[in-house]
């Protein structure tokens, strides 16, 4: 596997992406050939079924695409959620409530490990990722509502 880290970026974004637009016109090509044949030896009911078809087709592969390239958005969704709950959290202990953010971290560890188990089995790996940024989302909440409801914030 090649470090995308190491190097100059412009010509390793070009390498990386050439591929894929290469691939992406073999594709085309492929479909365009394709429709010529079955238009031409299979008549015009063939042609509509595989017109028909190649929406469908392009949907799932988009969204295979979109799987593989989504884990920056998990990523980013991951640094939001963080950031979020951390704030809180500090906010918490910073107004002199230091038991919130414990009990909060508790049940944040809690609903990971629930998430995880229910998302590996039918994501994968994938799974344990998306577990965190949901839980973190999910407990920013309660830490809100706290934060919001204290008297100090009142005055």
């Amino acid at each position: 596997m090649k470090d995308l880290t190491k190097g100059k970026p412009s010509r390793l974004i070009l390498a990386f992406a050439i591929p894929i637009f290469m691939a992406n016109i073999l594709q085309l090509t492929y479909s365009i050939v394709d429709t010529r044949i079955v238009g031409s030896y299979l008549g015009e009911n063939s042609l509509a079924a595989v017109g028909a078809t190649t929406t469908l087709s392009n949907l799932m592969i988009g969204f295979l695409m979109g799987m593989a390239v989504s884990y920056i958005f998990i990523i980013i969704a991951g640094l939001v959620a963080t950031f979020l709950y951390d704030a809180c959290a500090a906010a918490l202990r910073a107004l002199g409530d230091t038991v919130t953010p414990l009990v909060s971290s508790s049940l944040e560890m809690v609903g990971k490990i629930a998430i995880a188990f229910t998302l590996v089995p039918l994501l994968g790996y994938t799974g344990v990722i998306v577990a965190e940024p949901i839980v973190w989302f999910i407990m920013v909440i309660p830490l809100l509502v706290k934060i919001y409801t204290m008297p100090v914030l009142r005055k």
